[in-house]
């Protein structure tokens, strides 16, 4: 019997040591044609950690960023990219209490989402609500989905005024469209083609804003009318950060979460000054930043998505699911402006 055991016991162990799976990996930085397939031994799990068998993984602009090596504090290479799992806990560490194998969760990850199995602080773990599928749960509770939530807490009641938001059609603009409309704000939803100006109308926006033709910069301030915007979103940074901010009225806000282009500020001097006599405000208002500020704000933002998509307050969560071994198109095709809503990985 003790001999029997030691071979199961062997047996066991050399599976562990022999059991694989596939990620991406990047090896050095540049265009989608860096992200590699390649097999690698299962993640241990640490104390405080789970490992997740991952179903699909959400794509966010900050992967383009890391990809391209411009993502500030980024390890070193190689690494694989991902920042939000959904799947079933598969192996749980030392001093997790609220977690065990077999449940459906989501998790956040500061790397490592693009591959089979995944591991996670507890901490940043959550069950996934009974009815939401797998990749609705990535647009709801993921990146893209909490970001808009993050947004939402920012200008307080709406004051007749409209507010403005850049890549409308996005993962992050296709859920903050239809929360802003929600709390009863007037929607101006910046887009970049015909297609998606008929998707964010659709979501609910009031005016979609074609920022690929020329003027659209004087057609936003048409729109806001003589009061001016109560508010801007912008995660594009440069020219359309320009023209947003110049769009706005006394004590407007220009809240900034992202900078995809590249330069996140360049106001040109004429705006300065008005800006100063008319009390707007430029803020930053990235998803860490504003979970930090609170230990519950994961929870808390989590609890209030889900409730607000049960509800009907965001009864589209727009998707776009490329295979795993599709993850270089679908950077280039979010390169391209080419996607519409969460671009999501089916892994498993």
């Amino acid at each position: 019997m003790v001999a029997m055991t030691s071979v199961r016991l062997f047996t066991a162990l050399l599976l562990s040591i022999l059991a694989g799976m596939q990620r991406y990996e990047i090896a050095d930085f540049g265009g989608p044609e860096v992200l590699r397939l390649a097999e690698a031994p299962l993640p241990s799990v640490g104390t405080g950690q789970v490992r997740v068998k991952v179903r699909f993984a959400g794509l966010n602009f900050a992967d383009l960023m890391q990809r391209r090596g411009v993502f500030p504090g980024l390890g070193d290479l190689p690494f694989t990219p991902g920042m939000e799992v959904v799947g079933t806990v598969d192996a749980v560490g030392a001093g997790v209490a609220n977690l065990q194998e077999g449940d459906r969760v989501v998790g956040r990850l500061e790397l490592g989402g693009y591959a089979e199995y995944a591991v996670a602080e507890a901490a940043e773990v959550r069950p996934v609500a009974e009815g939401v599928g797998d990749p609705e749960t990535l647009a709801l509770v993921g990146t893209s989905g909490l970001t808009a939530y993050a947004q939402t807490t920012v200008l307080g009641e709406p004051d007749g005024r409209a507010v403005f938001l850049s890549a409308a059609a996005g993962g992050v603009g296709s859920i903050l469209t239809q929360l802003l409309k929600a709390q009863g704000w007037r929607v101006l939803a910046g887009v970049s083609s015909e297609s998606k100006a008929q998707s964010v109308i659709a979501l609910g926006a009031d005016h979609a804003v074609r920022y690929d033709r020329e003027g659209w910069e004087n057609e936003l301030v048409e729109l806001a009318g003589p009061r001016g915007l109560a508010g801007a979103f912008d995660s594009v940074g440069g020219a359309m950060y320009r023209g947003a901010f110049a769009a706005l009225g006394d004590h407007g806000q220009m809240i900034v979460f992202g900078a995809a282009s590249g330069e996140l500020v360049g106001l040109p001097p004429e705006l300065v000054f008005p800006a100063v006599i008319r009390g707007q405000a430029v803020r930053g208002n990235g998803l860490v930043a504003f979970l930090a500020q609170d230990p519950n704000a994961l929870r808390d933002a989590t609890a209030a998505m889900f409730s607000a998509h049960r509800q009907g307050a965001i009864p589209t969560l727009g998707l776009q699911v490329y295979d795993f071994e599709d993850a270089p198109r679908a950077h280039a095709d979010v390169e391209a402006r080419a996607t519409m809503g969460k671009v999501v990985f089916k892994v498993g």
